[in-house]
């Protein structure tokens, strides 16, 4: 697989992936929000939000570690 400045394709494919699957989720709680007043009462919005919420937050921390440059890429031009 062909790397530069410390990526590669499959890093961009993660980046691009956990990108997208976190802009799905905020268009779902958008909706979700927007529709609030739509759903039964034994629905608990406020607990899926929160865990929607808990899910983007776990993404973009994943997401943050594939933007990094590869660390070896670093090494290697100090040398």
């Amino acid at each position: 697989m062909e790397r530069a400045f410390g990526y590669s394709q499959m890093r961009f494919n993660y980046i691009i992936d956990y990108a997208n699957s976190i802009a799905v989720s905020a268009v779902q709680m958008e909706a979700v929000w927007q529709n609030r007043k739509n759903f039964r009462d034994d629905i608990d919005l406020e607990k899926w939000l929160k865990g929607q919420a808990e899910d983007i937050e776990r993404k973009v921390s994943e997401l943050s570690t594939y933007l990094r440059p590869l660390d070896a890429f670093y090494d290697k031009q100090e040398e």
